[in-house]
């Protein structure tokens, strides 16, 4: 047998021979790599095939550094994988033929990778490191082509070469091993019996609170994964009521924030315990500047009409609320990003980004219509093509974060054309897959906006005696339905559908929760 200097020898050949090396590393030995974890993993896995269970299954192949060692670990998980024993002597056999395996005296080689393994070794640990040391090369590399391509392609702009090193760098830190594995049944169950532990102690919806509860309880909250389209017609109240969910979901996130924090700091003794993260929620505003929606929330807050700051009408009292407002409202974790002329792929890019710093629990756009396709080169036939591109866009991404994301969404005019102007699914604009890609699909109404517009005129032949109590009746209805509004939830995969009835301040642009008998009461101060 040969001696362990006879050995490093070899290694050292290995390590820095040229036809080991992939074409774009095969000149630079600089880049992370260790050959000797790469070398005691596949030892130990042909040693004990077992092992396997404890190896990370992102490590594929293409992740080790020499190409012989790509060779003798893909082999081994085929092996491994069709129920066979991944051995020394098999590799031999089975790989005598392979080019790479004859230069490198692989027979030797596979044998002394065998007999020199450490038995006592962290297999798990190495796997981690050999995956790490990857995910590096791969960085350099892609780092390295996008210069390169900033070089080659001066036609494209510099906003899509960062577009391009985002998605490659998102890829290789969030998911560069491809989708997720399947679990066994336990592992799911496991995770539903959690959300139900936490129902049962009081928290009373199985998703993200939408602070309302008479629209949870239809929903039990927005779920994980979800796309929830929130559709209305113009000046129904749609980025109002979807600004109050953020506002008041953002909340939640901070009173729980500084709850585990309080919890941390009483049950951890050391210095420098680690902090808990605050759930950002993160609003797209195509429509309204970050500024507009500012003043929108700071407004409802405080309970200041936007039209008197517009009119430069504010008081003293009002100044002093909006004061307050701002300093409880910075403290929330809200992200506002009011680019115009955004696709899904822009979302997807600035989500990430924001998440590799503060996990995202919920995602609200405004609105659907205003976005455009995924591929900026790609030829749509018709606006209906775009929209089934972006629905199905939004509902990827919600599952690729395992967040709910909120999409605003805007009604066909035919709506108005019925009497009542009651919204059905049929009404969506634009696309019938907008339906068909939501998990819940809720339709905002009041009455109000639509018997206001239809003010009584005096008919042909009619006294001013009937035409005046016609005109006292409208005004005594306009009255009672001032401030109702309705949440028609007309898809829901989780649940019941049906009519959530809600309160209205248009002054303040704030919705709130209404008790069945008292439509109109207003919310408590």
């Amino acid at each position: 047998m040969a001696s362990e200097t006879d050995f490093n020898q070899h290694i050292n050949t290995l390590r820095f021979s040229p036809q080991n090396q992939n074409k774009t590393e095969q000149n630079d030995t600089r880049l992370p790599h260790s050959i000797e974890l790469e070398q005691e993993l596949i030892g130990a896995l042909l040693r004990d095939n077992q092992l396997l269970e404890h190896i990370n299954d992102k490590l594929r192949p293409d992740h080790f550094y020499l190409p012989l060692h790509q060779l003798i670990y893909a082999t081994a998980l085929r092996l491994i994988h069709e129920g066979s024993y991944a051995r020394a002597e098999t590799m031999r056999y089975l790989l005598e033929a392979e080019p790479v395996f004859q230069a490198q005296d692989g027979a030797r080689y596979v044998n002394e990778l065998v007999v020199n393994v450490v038995t006592d070794m962290n297999i798990a640990s190495h796997a981690l490191t050999l995956l790490d040391l990857a995910k590096k090369r791969i960085l350099l590399r892609e780092m390295s082509n996008t210069s390169s391509a900033i070089y080659s392609e001066p036609e494209k702009n510099s906003e899509w070469h960062i577009r391009s090193l985002e998605a490659i760098t998102y890829n290789i830190s969030e998911n560069h091993a491809g989708s997720s594995n399947p679990e066994e049944l336990d592992f799911f169950v496991a995770q539903s019996m959690e959300i139900i532990n936490n129902i049962k102690k009081g928290n009373n919806t199985s998703g993200t609170s939408s602070g309302f509860r008479n629209i949870d309880q239809y929903t039990g909250g927005f779920h994980r994964s979800d796309l929830i389209i929130l559709a209305a017609r113009p000046s129904m109240g749609k980025t109002a009521l979807a600004s109050n969910i953020a506002v008041k979901a953002a909340e939640h996130n901070l009173t729980q924030y500084e709850n585990d924090l309080k919890t941390i700091q009483e049950q951890n003794q050391s210095e420098n315990p680690q902090e808990p993260k605050k759930g950002t929620i993160l609003i797209f505003s195509l429509e309204m500047s970050g500024e507009q929606l500012a003043t929108r929330i700071l407004c409802e807050k405080a309970s200041v009409e936007p039209e008197d700051i517009r009119k430069n009408k504010i008081s003293n009292h009002d100044f002093k609320a909006l004061s307050e407002s701002q300093a409880h409202i910075q403290k929330l974790p809200i992200f506002i990003d009011d680019s115009s002329d955004i696709s899904v792929e822009h979302i997807r890019q600035r989500a990430r980004r924001i998440k590799r710093q503060y996990p995202i629990s919920m995602i609200v756009i405004d609105y659907l219509q205003l976005l455009h396709g995924s591929s900026s080169s790609r030829k749509y036939d018709n606006r209906v093509n775009e929209i089934t591109d972006i629905s199905r866009g939004l509902k990827n991404l919600a599952k690729e974060m395992n967040i709910p994301i909120i999409a605003l969404s805007q009604l066909n005019r035919r709506v108005e054309e019925r009497d009542n102007a009651y919204p059905q699914l049929s009404d969506l604009r634009d696309s019938g897959s907008i339906e068909q890609d939501a998990d819940v699909v809720l339709f905002l109404y009041r009455e109000a906006y639509y018997h206001q517009k239809n003010k009584p005129t005096q008919k042909e032949n009619e006294t001013d005696t009937k035409f005046k109590n016609r005109e006292h009746a409208h005004e005594e209805k306009a009255l009672a339905i001032k401030n109702q509004a309705r949440l028609i939830v007309a898809k829901n995969r989780h649940g019941k559908t049906g009519t959530v009835e809600l309160g209205f301040e248009g002054r303040h642009a704030r919705f709130y929760d209404v008790v069945p008998e008292d439509p109109n009461r207003p919310p408590s101060s």
